[in-house]
């Protein structure tokens, strides 16, 4: 038996003989029309796909089929005679037999629709596409759970079975800065009162009184006002210097200072009552007690705590931002508008200095005060972070006809160097002081259970020009990396090629990072907008230099142990106001020298240089070097007679520190800062660059450099 398949067409099983138009094989079904002898119930269009259970069933169905068609051709006379039912069972299993295993010698071939083939093919590329891409995550994921597991193990043991009892919170810090400390100096894990003060700088604002406090430094078990701010605590009479007795009827002596502020912290709207000493001129230096009911409120830590127009400059403005809070951008576009609201601006100086940054978005929000709209400000990149690119959107409040100068120093940071690196790159204002810190990381501040966070670093950012001005490369280190000496500000002592200083690590000594400088033959130059020259790698640099002087040893001194501070306190004792013109005269300094002296040996033991000569008198002792004792006595006596010439070689500055203090105990902030730019050498300098030949120097540096720029 069989059926007659139109040539050209495919065969979903087996093969098909085009040559003759037939398919000589049963079950062996073409994709097309067929035209079938007759007793084959074969459909007039075959499916396109069957699976080898569906096949097999078919192939049995028309098996019956054709015995059936035979029995009845028998019954009707045609053929041989009947078969027995045993004759009929035998040769019916030994044809299913023999066409099975006929079925299974033939290659099974099966045609699917291109589509599904398709589909399948990408389904299985993306599976394994995806397998592959996320095995090394997958394998990260099982280290993390696996330390994970570890660490919870260790600090189980330590806190039940160690000799003597731990407190869990400080052993968990403890083990978790110290895997932070190993990555750079600005990825750190917030406590509970760490977190909420960060919280409280990005936010610029809290539920308190409006007091700055510290421990004393002559007294540690005392709290001092340090800053008293205007509009809140000032106004109700407290002024720096005051030593904080009780809170609420509670006793602070010895009081951790996070307690005390607790204390004064509350629900705005509530009160609270403060008692206060205050020094007096009393000779047994008794000081006088008082009370003041200072109301909790919504505290606001301006960003500008200082503009206005500059008197003896016709039409120079000044703004002094010192912060990137929340507020920093809107109270910096207010301050400006109300100079350009005069009429009479014409130039603007924007001052940054000691600025130590805060969030990104101020910044961007601050550089769009200045920069024309449409202007990139910054980027930032990273492995996580990705990249984004941060374009004002808003017209500057500042005209473009101003003419601007921002102040920088080396403790200008982050944030404040966003806005400067944007300012110089972008040719809208001249930079005037000296190099900046140079942090060109980004941090994200990740809230973590029980009132905790996570700070992190997760990229840098890059000026408009494309620069990144990141001064020092951290890397992940170890035990080695801890020995490493540290330089005054912090930073890691490295030698002129900017590798690390080699020391011998501890036995299981804490993890530190490692940290090497950038070196000044690895910067790249770019061009601002206008072309001028610029450099990555070590902070903004200025387009004009102008450096304070060094404080003195004398001057550092005097600030370490609060002589300052102290005195004014003792020189405002029974004084109600300063009068309009104070200024510390040759009087009042022979006054403050004679405090100074009256304690000459405790000046002595306390300079910068003492602990290193008593390391030198004690191992000339044990070498019975007696003749080399008797010269670090008299090196005693010349370092006591160069500090005492200090006084006048470095009397300005000593004297505008004085005068700074004592206002302090008087006057707002507002007021004291700006009776201190009288004595601004770097204020005075880019005055004067704006002021020189009718504003010709500030556009001439302004103009392109004709060098090329190096790659």
């Amino acid at each position: 038996m069989g059926f007659v398949c139109f040539p050209g067409k495919t065969a979903i099983f087996g093969r098909h003989d085009h040559r003759s138009g037939k398919c000589t094989r049963i079950g062996y079904v073409c994709t097309r029309t067929m035209t079938t002898r007759p007793g084959l119930a074969l459909p007039e269009r075959a499916p396109r796909s069957r699976g080898v259970k569906s096949a097999r069933w078919r192939l049995e169905s028309r098996l019956d089929e054709q015995s059936s068609t035979q029995e009845k051709r028998d019954q009707n006379g045609v053929g041989k005679e009947a078969p027995s039912f045993s004759q009929r069972l035998t040769e019916r299993l030994r044809t299913r037999w023999a066409t099975l295993l006929q079925f299974i010698a033939e290659p099974l071939r099966i045609t699917v629709p291109k589509p599904l083939v398709i589909a399948v093919s990408v389904i299985g590329s993306v599976f394994v596409i995806s397998f592959v891409a996320y095995f090394p995550d997958w394998k990260t994921e099982s280290k993390i759970r696996e330390k994970i597991a570890l660490f919870d193990f260790i600090l189980t043991d330590i806190v039940h079975g160690y000799v003597d009892p731990v407190d869990t919170e400080q052993l968990f810090e403890a083990g978790v800065d110290g895997m932070l400390n190993s990555l750079d100096p600005y990825t750190q894990f917030e406590g509970n009162i760490a977190a909420r003060e960060m919280q409280l700088k990005t936010a610029g604002r809290y539920g308190g009184v409006g007091l700055g406090i510290a421990q004393s430094i002559v007294k540690p078990e005392e709290t001092v006002v340090l800053n008293a701010f205007e509009g809140y605590a000032f106004d109700r009479g407290v002024r720096a210097g005051d030593v904080i007795v009780e809170v609420d009827g509670t006793p602070v002596r010895g009081m951790p200072l996070e307690k005390v502020t607790e204390l004064l912290r509350g629900e705005p709207g509530t009160l609270v009552r403060v008692r206060l000493a205050r020094e007096t001129r009393a000779p047994d230096g008794s000081r006088r007690l008082f009370d003041v009911v200072l109301p909790r409120r919504l505290v606001t830590i301006h960003d500008v705590p200082l503009y206005g127009m500059i008197k003896s400059y016709d039409g120079v403005g000044y703004v002094r931002l010192q912060s990137f809070a929340s507020n920093a951008g809107r109270e910096l576009r207010a301050a400006i508008d109300s100079m350009v609201r005069t009429g009479r601006l014409k130039a603007l100086i924007l001052d940054l200095r000691n600025n130590p940054g805060g969030l990104l978005d101020a910044a961007v929000e601050t550089a769009e005060a200045l920069v024309p709209k449409g202007s990139a400000i910054v980027s930032t990149k990273g492995r996580a972070l990705g990249e984004t690119v941060f374009v004002s959107d808003r017209e500057p409040v500042l005209p473009p006809d101003v003419q601007l100068v921002v102040l920088a120093n080396e403790q200008t940071a982050s944030a404040a160097e966003i806005v400067a690196g944007a300012v110089q790159d972008l040719d809208r204002g001249l930079i005037v002081g000296t190099r900046t810190f140079g942090k060109g990381l980004v941090q994200n501040v990740e809230p973590l259970p029980y009132n905790t966070a996570l700070k992190y670093t997760v990229g840098k950012y890059y000026t408009p020009s494309g620069r990144c001005i990141q001064s020092v490369n951290y890397k992940e280190g170890g035990a080695l990396a801890a020995a490493l000496p540290e330089s005054e500000n912090g930073r890691r002592f490295s030698d002129p090629s900017g590798t690390l200083l080699p020391a011998l690590p501890p036995a299981n000594g804490p993890a530190h990072y490692l940290s090497t400088k950038v070196a000044e033959s690895e910067r790249k130059t770019f061009r601002t907008l206008h072309g001028r020259i610029v450099r990555d790698g070590g902070g903004i640099e200025p387009d004009l230099e102008s450096t304070l002087p060094k404080p003195s040893e004398l001057e550092i001194q005097l600030l370490d142990e609060g002589k300052f501070f102290f005195f004014a306190n003792r020189y405002a004792a029974g004084m109600a106001s300063l009068p309009e013109d104070f200024e510390v005269d040759d009087k009042l300094y022979h006054e403050f020298q004679q405090y100074v002296l009256k304690d000459i040996d405790h000046l002595r033991e306390h300079t910068r240089f003492e602990p290193g000569l008593k390391l030198f008198a004690d191992t000339f002792t044990e070498a019975g070097y007696r003749d080399a004792q008797k010269d670090l006595e008299r090196m005693r006596e010349s370092i006591l007679t160069e500090l005492k010439r200090d006084f006048e070689r470095h009397s300005d500055a000593i004297r505008q520190r004085l005068e700074d203090a004592i206002r302090q105990r008087f006057e707002p902030e507002s007021r004291r800062l700006s009776a201190a730019l009288r004595y601004d050498k770097v204020l005075q300098d880019a005055l004067r660059l704006l002021s020189e030949n009718r504003g010709e120097t500030y556009t001439r540096l302004l103009q392109a450099a004709t060098e090329p720029a190096e790659s």
